[in-house]
């Protein structure tokens, strides 16, 4: 009678489980740690994928920037050019400095003071304050006066710009 003998005995199955159940394990921490190391650099790569989106923002607001800039230049040298065509170089231009205060002056040099302060090509008020007053409390300002030649009291400030040379460059 032949009897069936076992193709491998009990010890050397059970030394095989345990090295099948180990090489498993193993293979379980290595895949630990590979998803572990994975993550990081995908935290990584996700931080510097941020500091490159900010970088990259910060890149094109100073490019705005700067053609905005270009364009202002531009513009400032447009209106710089139009105006030395013109004879409006600040070389070609000087200022004095009116300061009348409470000054009683007939009505007659009211008005040429008024018309002298009046803009012309060659000249320009640049006005801080003025004041006309009646000096009387019978007298007005759009009526004809009580008595002839009644003054007017007068306060003008202010810087009058006036032309040196004409012409351009």
């Amino acid at each position: 009678m032949n009897t069936p003998s076992p193709s491998l005995p009990w010890k050397e199955q059970r030394r095989r489980k345990i090295v099948f159940a180990a090489t498993m394990l193993l293979l379980l921490a290595a895949s630990v740690l590979f998803f572990f190391f994975a993550q990081q650099r995908l935290r990584r790569s996700e931080a510097e994928a941020l500091l490159e989106a900010r970088a990259l923002q910060e890149a094109l607001l100073a490019e705005a920037e700067a053609l905005n800039r270009k364009r202002l230049d531009e513009r400032a040298r447009e209106l710089l050019d139009g105006a030395a065509r013109r004879g409006l170089l600040p070389e070609n231009w000087a200022g004095r400095r009116i300061n009348l205060r409470q000054a009683n002056l007939p009505r007659e040099e009211v008005n040429d003071l008024i018309f002298s302060l009046a803009r012309t090509d060659q000249r320009f008020f640049q006005l801080e304050e003025f004041e006309v007053a009646a000096t009387r409390d019978e007298d007005g300002l759009f009526s004809l006066p009580v008595r002839a030649n009644a003054p007017l009291s007068v306060t003008v400030q202010g810087t009058l710009i006036f032309q040196t040379k004409s012409g351009s460059r």
